[in-house]
């Protein structure tokens, strides 16, 4: 039950923010300045961070874009293998929750292709003259997930290997 929550809780949040972006703000200009045509959250010597509209067609940074139909294909297989395997399987519990963001935003990318033609990303960071690539809530979704697998991963490694 828990797992649907998540799951059903950050498609809405994913739907609604990209729905709100595709319908109140254009399209980012490139040359444009702070907020790049968009809304503007906080400017400082180090961060920069708006909310813009951006569209992506590919993976992450834009890189396959090319590949749309295949790259759709891959991500709903993909997505199907995870949904199948904590709707019958039993994962560990630091596999669930994991798992479970990395579907849902997975999927949030997914209806995208199927309502848009596109992804529509809009967190706009700069770190210190650094433009962090543009995402929305499905990909920070999918990156926490990873980042948690990587780190709980070599965690587990270092310490079955201090007890060796």
């Amino acid at each position: 039950m828990r797992k649907f929550v998540i799951f059903a809780l950050i498609l809405f949040i994913d739907f609604t923010t990209k729905y709100w972006v595709a319908h109140h703000l254009p399209i980012i200009q490139p040359h444009v300045g702070y907020p790049f045509g968009g809304i503007g959250i906080f400017q400082s010597s180090l961060i920069t961070f708006s909310i813009v509209h951006t569209t992506n067609t590919g993976i992450a940074w834009g890189m396959l874009a090319d590949f749309q139909t295949a790259l759709l294909i891959f991500r709903i297989l993909i997505t199907a293998g995870i949904i199948t395997y904590l709707a019958f399987f039993k994962p560990s519990k630091h596999l669930q929750i994991p798992l479970t963001l990395i579907a849902a935003g997975a999927c949030g990318n997914i209806v995208d292709y199927f309502i848009y033609g596109h992804v529509i990303d809009m967190f706009y960071f700069i770190f210190y003259r650094y433009s962090y690539p543009i995402f929305n809530i499905a990909d920070a979704s999918i990156f926490c997930a990873v980042a948690y697998l990587i780190f709980t991963s070599k965690k587990i490694r270092l310490s079955r290997h201090a007890r060796t």
